[in-house]
């Protein structure tokens, strides 16, 4: 598969912004129906061509960086997600897990997620809690600053989590492999199948916000 330079420049700022309130009204309203089916559903930012992947060395794929301007105006949208996806989940008047999970170095990764049943514990466990701590850089972002003051936020490493079933030809395992060594912990999670394994790799900071 060819990929397209990460140095592409992206035009049309009027159009980005079209797109991301699309993105925003799209999600604005919990799926109640998804959420009881599958325990737990989530708000990413699919707008392209931040979720696209990009060439950015010989061998090596990521993300486009999201300009500061944007980011602001996704950051209040994923506010706005947030406070109505709490709305209705109250609404249920049953125990649930709701956060904003804020990657600051890969913003790309942000979400709002939202868990209930066997999906709490494990929302809970996801990421791994360091023993230093770190203070929110609410700073970097003013335009949204009163409303992100408004979160309890937690400090987490930005991991990268790989699920060895993704790995099935001889060619993936030599790779799993690979990531095996370069992971620093790992741990198992029930699937239909049986049981499977999640490998993680330290990639950043991570906060983990809510109300």
């Amino acid at each position: 598969m060819e990929f397209v330079s990460i140095n592409k420049k992206n035009r049309g700022l009027k159009r980005n912004i079209k797109s991301i309130e699309t993105w925003k009204n799209d999600n604005i309203n919990l799926d109640i129906r998804q959420l009881k089916l599958n325990n737990y559903q989530i708000c990413k930012i699919w707008v392209s061509p931040w979720r696209d992947l990009f060439k950015i060395g010989k061998n090596h794929i990521g993300f486009k960086p999201i300009p500061y301007k944007l980011r602001n105006i996704m950051i209040k949208y994923f506010i706005d997600i947030y406070k109505s996806w709490e709305s209705e989940i109250k609404k249920l008047k049953i125990p649930y897990y709701l956060k904003f999970w804020f990657f600051d170095n890969r913003f790309n990764n942000s979400q709002i997620v939202i868990g209930i049943n066997e999906r709490i514990d494990w929302y809970k466990n996801t990421f791994s809690k360091p023993n230093e701590e770190k203070t929110f850089p609410i700073k970097k972002y003013p335009k949204n600053q009163i409303e992100l003051s408004k979160f309890s936020w937690q400090y987490f490493f930005d991991e990268d989590m790989i699920d060895e079933s993704d790995f099935i030809s001889p060619d993936e395992q030599i790779y799993l492999e690979k990531i095996k060594k370069k992971s620093y912990r790992n741990f198992p999670y029930k699937t239909n199948a049986g049981v499977s394994k999640i490998y993680c790799i330290k990639e950043g900071d991570l906060w983990i916000g809510g109300y």
